[in-house]
């Protein structure tokens, strides 16, 4: 969605000093609390598990939802003092230890790239002479955290992750001027991160992933200018990756697709809605799950439905009470029940809050006390 990204959540924005890159997610505010809302209890699947929940409200927000409880406990992540624009964009679950991605302002304008563990914040490092940096996504392999993101220098978008808190600087694909990371993924000894780098003409991008810091450059459909890829996940050998593309030269025509080993597939909407984009990707046996909205860009505008597909079958996901519009920006799959997080919105009271989906059926998470926009970002579950 290009156009109002007040109303739906993964619009473009440009919190870094980007000329030609903007990153999909989320800028809130800063301070906290703690709260907790009913809600439907996770099946079990014959065992308890957790469902964890991060995004933001009024602070980088966490929520857990246990199988043996239905009201998600929701405590905001520390930030310090003074910041503001903060959020936590993506989270990975090892045995007891939660470990988010995000970033914070201090003030000044300037974001810090961070994580959490277990509530504790880390602030990652950035070269002598950058102006900012994000932090867009995590993932963990034994003892070893990834993070993925981008550093501003005030001329161009730089792609990196960082591994145990050491930075590495992705490489922007031939013939392109810049790039953001806004996923990352280990197997093994081999890293995996997605992103999008800017050609020099037209504010036009191509989606990308790099694997052990080389990229590749994936295609898009033909006629569009414009591809961001949002989410990357392995399943054995194989590298999965969602995202949407549009032409930047006509409204109203974004596709959510997803890549399979560099191979585009596009998703459909449904005949009432003109565009769709995808931002979540897991994979569970055989089955590929993509979760994202479809929305129309015509009036009333860009009115959105979350929504998943499941092997390229879209599944429409119903509203929460009272709520006007919706999207879902994460998805989980634990044996043979779907967990989607996102956020929906009430056009009557101009409030926003975070959201969840389990199996289908919608429920509002707590926002802290006087805040009146909550997103939720990406989703967990453990075991």
């Amino acid at each position: 969605m290009r156009t109002s990204p007040s109303i739906l959540k993964k619009a473009h924005i440009s919190s870094l000093a980007f000329p030609t890159i903007t990153i999909a997610l989320l800028v809130s505010g800063c301070g906290g609390s703690s709260g907790s809302s009913s809600g439907t209890t996770p099946p079990s699947n014959g065992q308890n598990i957790t469902v964890y929940i991060v995004g933001a409200a009024s602070a980088p927000e966490e929520w857990q939802l246990a199988s043996s409880s239905s009201t998600p406990l929701l405590t905001a992540l520390p930030v310090p003092s003074g910041a503001t624009g903060n959020t936590s964009s993506g989270i990975a679950v090892s045995g007891s230890n939660v470990y988010v991605s995000g970033w914070v302002n201090g003030g000044s304008g300037n974001n810090a790239a961070v994580y959490w563990v277990n509530g504790t914040l880390q602030t990652l490092p950035t070269p002598s002479g950058t102006t900012g940096a994000m932090a867009t996504g995590i993932a963990v392999s034994g003892s070893n955290v990834y993070v993925s993101g981008l550093v501003d220098n005030n001329s161009t978008g730089g792609a990196v992750y960082w591994a145990n808190g050491t930075m590495q600087t992705l490489p922007s694909p031939s013939g392109t001027t810049g790039a953001a990371a806004t996923g990352i993924a280990v197997s093994g000894s081999n890293v995996y991160v997605a992103g999008y780098a800017s050609l020099p003409t037209n504010n036009e991008t191509v989606g990308v992933y790099w694997v052990n810091g080389t990229p590749e450059t994936l295609p898009s459909p033909s006629g569009t200018t414009n591809a961001y890829t949002t989410a990357i996940t392995i399943s054995g050998s194989d590298v999965y990756v969602a995202g949407y593309t549009y032409n930047n030269n006509s409204a109203g025509n974004e596709s959510a697709v997803y890549w399979v080993n560099g191979t585009l597939e596009v998703l459909p909407s449904p005949n009432s809605m003109t565009s769709a984009e995808a931002y979540a990707i897991a994979v569970s046996g055989n089955n590929v799950y993509v979760a994202g909205y479809t929305y129309n860009t015509t009036s009333p505008a860009e009115r959105g439905t979350a929504a998943y597909w499941l092997n390229g079958t879209l599944e429409t996901l119903p509203l929460p009470n009272g709520m006007t519009y919706s999207a879902a920006n994460g998805i989980a799959v634990s044996g043979s029940n779907v967990y989607v997080a996102g956020y929906a919105y009430n056009i009557s009271n101009s409030t926003e809050s975070a959201a969840y989906w389990v199996n289908g059926t919608p429920e509002l998470l707590a926002s802290p006390s006087g805040t009146t926009s909550a997103v939720a970002n990406a989703i967990a579950v453990s075991p």
